[in-house]
């Protein structure tokens, strides 16, 4: 075995290209497709005979039945299809592998195998993974689905389930349960993010924008507790006709909640990070005691958190933690894929994930940029046009997976600038309270905030200095990268670069695109988002230019 492709069949829909046990290339669909939160991969699919010539396996990962979710479009029959299409001898020998019933099995052996860990305590919490079926009963039947759950993994494919929290919303019959099983009526932590994005009028998958939000909230007596008696609130969060997809804010019986006013809504949210971000805490901490495991994964969109990932990061430190960069449904296609690759060749490899520039390969020229206003430039000048209070979009190499911009992706802004975030909100039209990353260089990271190491940007840490108002949040905290030179040299020279001129190693950092769409992926992406935006200067340091208006 050797060439294995894996889908995710979700939200967040991916392809993952994993050869010789090493990944290729993974990349979300919504990059090509520019369908933000893509359900299906056929644009990335259409990639596959530039990297491949024949395929070994095809694995899908889903969450249920692909008949079930969409009878009259079967995707995982679909998929097949045209993979086979691309390529006559893709389907000679091919073993298919339709994988639905394990979802968070998925989250977490991805991070599992990308932690560097040799055995770990690896938890799962999302908005809902796959349909459960209890005992021996009919797989057709809909029981519930995964909301929380814990495993400890070891290699090359060894698992073991320590406990599964399954939201179950139906009455609850007179039965004996698995005793790992914990089956309640509530959803999980990570719907509930959920659920509170579409009440502030968001869509449901920019719970972000409610972690964003939290920070300008505070306590507020009229807001019910998120948890009674250590489950979740059932009166508040209210699950119309029983269904698990149709959560509500009870506004009949807490009509103070009924409202557009900011600052109720602030503090709802508030309200929600504080308390479900120390109930998450302290059930780690119960994990790691009734296991005896410090070497701790973190996966599932609910770990997209990185308020709360600075929470757990300070509440127990005497772990080593690794929180998976791909915690949204994207990484699943590539759990999914280093499961079956581990499993079926007996690999006790450790591959730890040192970057995540995985998207697709681009050879471009100066003719492909014939017709725009370019000039030769080196870092030195780009590094003066950042201090010269120009807004400069980074775009190079391989685009990096997931939903963080680190670099090949990136738009950057002076972080000294007091107006700074209020500036790049607008060329990025997002909501005025959203805050913005920074990237440091890693030898300079303690200095400015209490971190030392995130190369994923995964932690919201606190800001030591008041020199950096652009990309420090309301509540003193930034959302942070570290950066070494073996990880990204044009970007690690960029920042240097300005350093020397600024004595400041930090740049503002945010993600290349518009809000509303998926970040660039090619050239000619990134050319129309600059020249519709109010972006200064587009710079490409492959080919040593930046293009002007």
């Amino acid at each position: 075995m050797k060439d294995i492709i894996s889908i995710t069949r979700s939200h967040n829909s991916s392809l993952c290209l994993l050869q010789n046990g090493e990944v290729t290339f993974h990349i979300e669909n919504e990059r090509l497709s520019k369908i933000k939160y893509d359900d299906y991969c056929f644009n990335a699919i259409s990639h596959l005979p530039k990297y491949v010539s024949k395929v070994d396996v095809i694995a899908l990962a889903g969450m249920a039945p692909a008949w079930k979710i969409d009878p009259k479009r079967n995707s995982n029959l679909i998929y097949c299809d045209q993979i086979f299409r691309l390529n006559k001898s893709f389907n000679v020998k091919t073993k298919i592998y339709d994988s639905w019933d394990n979802h968070h099995l998925h989250h977490a052996f991805c991070s599992f195998y990308n932690s560097g860990f040799k055995k770990s305590l690896s938890i799962v919490l999302d908005g809902s993974g796959s349909e459960i079926v209890f005992d021996n009963d009919d797989k057709n039947i809909f029981y519930g689905r995964e909301g929380l759950s814990t495993y400890v993994l070891e290699y090359p494919m060894k698992y073991q389930l320590i406990h599964k929290k399954v939201s179950y919303p139906i009455s609850l019959k007179d039965r004996k349960w698995n005793k790992t099983l914990d089956v309640i009526n509530s959803i999980s932590e990570a719907k509930l993010f959920e659920c509170v994005s579409k009440h502030f009028g968001f869509m449901w998958l920019d719970a972000g924008k409610v972690m964003g939000m939290a920070s300008y909230g505070k306590e507020d007596n009229n807001i019910p507790p998120i948890y009674i008696n250590g489950n979740i609130n059932q009166k508040l969060f209210k699950l119309k006709n029983n269904e698990l997809f149709d959560v509500r804010i009870n506004i009949e019986n807490y009509p103070y909640l009924d409202t557009k006013e900011f600052q109720i809504q602030a503090n709802f949210a508030y309200k929600l990070q504080k308390e479900t971000q120390e109930y998450v805490c302290e059930y780690i901490k119960k994990m790691i005691e009734k296991t005896g495991i410090k070497d701790v994964t973190l996966s599932g969109g609910y770990f997209l958190n990185c308020v709360a990932n600075d929470y757990i990061r300070k509440s127990i430190p005497d772990i080593n933690l690794y929180i998976e960069p791909l915690s949204s449904d994207t990484g699943v296609s590539m759990g999914l894929a280093k499961m079956i690759w581990h499993d079926q060749n007996n690999d006790n490899i450790i591959r730890k994930q040192k970057n995540i520039y995985y998207g697709f390969h681009y050879d471009y020229t100066l003719e492909d940029i014939k017709n725009e206003n370019w000039v030769k430039c080196n870092v030195e000048d780009v590094a003066k046009e950042l201090n010269n209070q120009k807004i400069i979009a980074l775009y190079q190499g391989r685009s990096e997976a997931g939903p963080r911009a680190l670099g090949n992706r990136s738009i950057l802004f002076d972080p000294r600038n007091k107006d700074g975030k209020d500036i790049v909100n607008k060329i990025k039209k997002r909501e005025w309270f959203r805050p913005f990353a920074g990237t440091v260089l890693k030898e300079h990271a303690s200095k400015y905030f209490d971190i030392e190491d995130s190369p994923f940007m995964m932690y919201a840490c606190n800001v030591k200095t008041k020199d950096l108002p652009a990309i420090t949040h309301i509540d003193g905290t930034c959302r942070v990268q570290t950066l070494e030179y073996e990880q990204n040299k044009n970007f690690y020279n960029l920042i240097n670069e300005f350093y020397k001129i600024t004595n400041c190693p930090v740049l503002f950092n945010t993600s290349f695109n518009i809000d509303g769409e998926p970040i660039v992926e090619t050239l000619s992406d990134a050319i129309n988002t600059f020249k519709k935006s109010s972006i200064d200067i587009l710079y490409l340091p492959d080919m040593k230019v930046m293009i002007k208006k």
